[in-house]
């Protein structure tokens, strides 16, 4: 959804109701104003000689202009107020995609980068080796959106989009766990040698595992939904992400 565009079009519409009805108010007002001239005029016409009948359609004319400009003041004044709205969530929620974007990014990334692959380990200028550690794959933004308010859980996308976050924060949280465990568990072994063994088992292993899988499976369905739902929120404002989304989504299929 093009939140710009909608809201930008409510404003527009609103505003052009909110100038018609002021409109027609004021002439309401005017042929109060003129209720002299106007039955005078009207008594040289055949058909509006008797008094009653003049005052009957000035004030039924006057009346109407009245209330119909009342009420496309009104209705355009609430157009206009839901067109705002409408940008002011698209604003905020685009902030938030953005957000999670640049954070599914900087974990895939993480996740194709050293203890998971290539070395385990560097040498420092005393000779002494350091292994790599496992770091934490940040989950910051997925419970922004979760705590947002912003998305509506009775709707079907947004519940498609909220479940896809928390799936995908979940199986986070979960290879978290058991990196830090296989850290603990390295971090036991005296022999630095016997580390480095055990980091490099780790690296055929870890991709093997259900933990494992069921992250790649909730990242590949984030970004699916980023793609098809809210390619928007990034197209223009982020487009070397969006280059990098189109090229991780090409290499899934």
């Amino acid at each position: 959804m093009d939140y710009e565009a909608v809201g930008n079009s409510c404003v527009f519409w609103g505003t052009v109701l909110v100038a018609v009805g002021a409109f027609l108010f004021s002439a309401g007002w005017f042929l109060l104003g003129i209720y002299k001239q106007t039955n005078e005029w009207l008594e040289n016409r055949r058909w509006f000689k008797p008094t009653i009948i003049r005052r009957i359609i000035i004030c039924a004319s006057a009346l109407i202009l009245l209330i119909a400009g009342s009420v496309m003041v009104g209705r355009g004044g609430s157009l206009t107020t839901k067109g705002w709205n409408i940008m002011s969530l698209g604003d905020r929620r685009s902030d938030l995609i953005r957000a999670v974007t640049q954070e599914w990014l900087m974990n895939t990334r993480q996740l194709h980068e050293s203890p998971m692959r290539g070395e385990t380990h560097y040498v420092k200028k005393d000779g002494g080796i350091v292994r790599r550690p496992f770091r934490a794959l940040r989950t910051y933004t997925l419970q922004a959106v979760l705590s947002s308010g912003l998305w509506d859980y009775g709707n079907r996308k947004d519940k498609e989009w909220l479940e896809a976050i928390s799936e995908h924060e979940i199986a986070i949280q979960t290879a978290n766990r058991h990196f830090r465990m296989y850290d603990d568990n390295t971090a036991n072994k005296a022999d630095p040698n016997e580390a480095i063994r055990w980091a490099k088992e780790l690296q055929r292993l870890i991709p093997e595992k259900d933990f494992f899988k069921a992250l790649l499976n909730t990242q590949g369905q984030l970004l699916k939904l980023i793609w098809s739902e809210y390619s928007w929120a990034i197209e223009t404002q982020m487009p070397e992400a969006y280059k990098l989304l189109r090229q991780r989504l090409q290499e899934k299929q």
